[in-house]
């Protein structure tokens, strides 16, 4: 059983972690413990390291449902990206080694491979912001047009496609507070603890969406705003 392993093999439910899926919603009927096991197969896949928090949290019918949506999101950002966009193809699908200062923040070994402590998972990086920026836009067509249109615009500058989907997403009306939830989430900096890479984002807004880049630091300044959106605190040496 996956729960009394701990840590273990990083290919599990024929898969690595934190890779996506594109496996869709079993209708058939299924009782607490099948839906569970479920819930926690596709967590793997969405590189969730404390699923069974998130599990109780909000139920395994939802949580199923979530981790199934924001896999095929980024699923579908990293197919479109290996046809448009070679750079953040690689970005997207690349595992980044851990800095030694910057160690695994929270998770539950029972349900991560060893080598979650020391490297960071697609969907736990670049993967998880791109996914939930993509999962706020509904129907399939614009989705595609604004990932095919971030795409092409950062074809020289690949690190700033999450900075330029962002922007994008804001043009097409996808609520600001959305945006900024998703960008720089207080639990994905508490699991991955990947201040490096907050800090290269909070680079590139600027340079690429200054409305945004403003609007993240005041709401990460405010500690009403920070609960509400549930965003992290912007780093002292960036927060100017």
């Amino acid at each position: 059983m996956i729960q009394e392993t701990k840590y273990g093999r990083d290919f599990r439910f024929s898969a690595q972690f934190g890779f996506g899926s594109t496996r869709t919603i079993n209708s058939a009927p299924k009782n607490n413990v099948e839906l569970f096991r479920e819930a926690l197969r596709n967590g793997w896949y969405n590189g969730c390291p404390n699923p069974e928090d998130y599990i109780n949290e909000n139920g395994a019918d939802y949580a199923i449902r979530r981790y199934i949506d924001t896999n095929q999101r980024f699923s579908e950002a990293v197919r479109l990206a290996q046809a448009l966009n070679t750079g953040v193809y690689y970005l997207l699908t690349t595992p980044r080694m851990r800095w030694p200062d910057e160690p695994v923040g929270k998770h539950d070994d029972r349900y991560v491979p060893t080598m979650h402590k020391f490297r960071i998972a697609p969907m736990c990086q670049e993967g998880y912001q791109v996914s939930r920026l993509l999962a706020n836009v509904a129907h399939d067509s614009s989705r595609e047009k604004l990932l095919r249109d971030a795409l092409l615009e950062t074809q020289e500058f690949p690190w700033h496609f999450v900075a330029t989907l962002a922007d994008f997403s804001l043009q097409n009306r996808v609520p600001l507070d959305k945006i900024l939830s998703h960008l720089y989430p207080q639990s994905l900096f508490e699991e991955e603890n990947c201040y490096t890479a907050y800090s290269k984002l909070i680079v590139s807004l600027e340079e690429v969406s200054p409305s945004i880049h403003r609007e993240l630091l005041i709401a990460a300044a405010d500690e009403k705003s920070r609960k509400e959106l549930k965003i992290a605190t912007v780093p002292p040496s960036l927060d100017s």
